[in-house]
Parts: structure tokens; C-alpha cells; sequence
């Protein structure tokens, strides 16, 4: 290998570095996220928010079929958010297996990024010499 192709080796091992870490530092707080989402819709607690929700309608007078609507769309939307960040994951995931932080650990995917890079240059460096 010539200096520049260290060189670049060397800028893109800095970069994936800084990605590892920035990765590193934003599981925790997507993981609590996602854990918050969960709980929040998780049987129990779903069941107590629809009930408190219900009461203060209740409480406020206002009729019993608007009541019910509004208890069944409140429902409908804490559920439909799960769905929705449970189909975002799944895109994520899809789309850069290697960035979704997963039972593998960072240093798979870090692993994983760094072949595929070394492989590129490979073959940029093969294609080169042709």
C-alpha cells in the first residue's frame, strides 16, 4: 500500500471510531425510548391511562357516546404509535444492519463495516491496476 491508501485507511478508521462511539452513546437513550413506548401501551398501565382518561371525560359532563369515541381513539393512537416505531426499527434494521445496536454488540458491527470497507478498496485498487 501506498501513503495515501494508509492515509485513507487511517481517516476512515477515525471516522468509524467516532461513529462507534456516537452509537455507543445514543443506545441508551433510544433504548429507554423504546422502553418508555413499550410501557406506556403495556397492558396494565394502558388499561390505568385509559381509565384515568375516562373519568376526567367522565368527571367533565360530557356525554356518553362522545365519551366512548374519544376513550376508543385514544386507545387506537397509543397503540398505533407502537406499531409505528415497531415498522421504523424494522426500516432501520433493514436498511444498515450493521448500525442498529443488537445482541451481536458494536465491535460486530464495527468488524463487519471494517471488511466491507477493506474489500472496496480492494477492488478499486484491482480495477486500478487494470
Amino acid at each position: 500500500m501506498n501513503e495515501k491508501e494508509v492515509s485513507e485507511i487511517e481517516e476512515i478508521k477515525d471516522i468509524l471510531t467516532a461513529i462507534t462511539e456516537f452509537i455507543k452513546d445514543i443506545s441508551g437513550p433510544l433504548k429507554d425510548l423504546i422502553s418508555v413506548i413499550e410501557s406506556s401501551i403495556a397492558g396494565d398501565k394502558l388499561a390505568r391511562d385509559i381509565s384515568e382518561f375516562y373519568k376526567g371525560l367522565k368527571d367533565s359532563g360530557l356525554p356518553d357516546d362522545i365519551i366512548n369515541d374519544l376513550v376508543k381513539k385514544y386507545y387506537d393512537d397509543r397503540v398505533s404509535t407502537l406499531r409505528s416505531l415497531g415498522k421504523i426499527l424494522e426500516m432501520a434494521k433493514a436498511r444498515h444492519p450493521s448500525v442498529i445496536v443488537s445482541s451481536t454488540g458494536n465491535e460486530e458491527a464495527k468488524r463487519m463495516v471494517m471488511e466491507f470497507i477493506k474489500k472496496k478498496l480492494e477492488e478499486k485498487k484491482s480495477s486500478e491496476s487494470k
